[in-house]
């Protein structure tokens, strides 16, 4: 995506509305603003995209890197009381992630690849269980 990201900034608008770069900045601007869903695709819309994507390109690619996890699930998924909100999969934040797999809403086995906090907590909880161990251990013998 990121790769994407640079071609659509290295190159003129008058060059992406021509060639098949636009549904390149489509398929960005739905990911970064509209959360998957289907953008507007006359002429003037893309223009209103490629300025808004110029304009933020640093909030976008930061985004973008800080992303780390890879949900194998695809779609939006509803989740009630008390989060009453939807998420989509594809574009879930580490933060998200990290909160949906803490409260049991998804699996560790619905992601390819897990968010790294996630990843430094599990690590940083098998440290402490291994020390208590060590504790109870010692104080057996």
């Amino acid at each position: 995506m990121i790769r994407k990201l640079n071609k659509i900034l290295s190159t003129d608008f008058e060059e992406i509305a021509n060639s098949s770069l636009s549904l390149d900045l489509l398929n960005i601007y739905s990911y970064c603003y509209l959360k998957g869903k289907q953008p507007n695709t006359c002429k003037a819309s893309l223009l209103r995209y490629y300025q808004k994507i110029i304009k933020n390109k640093n909030k976008i690619i930061e985004k973008m890197e800080k992303q780390t996890n890879k949900c194998k699930l695809i779609g939006i998924k509803y989740i009630g009381k008390p989060l009453c909100k939807h998420y989509n999969l594809q574009n879930l934040t580490d933060v998200d992630a990290h909160k949906l797999l803490d409260k049991g809403y998804l699996k560790e086995k619905d992601f390819s690849k897990l968010p790294e906090s996630y990843l430094e907590e599990k690590e940083i909880e098998k440290q402490i269980k291994a020390e208590e161990k060590k504790k109870t251990a010692k104080k057996d013998k």
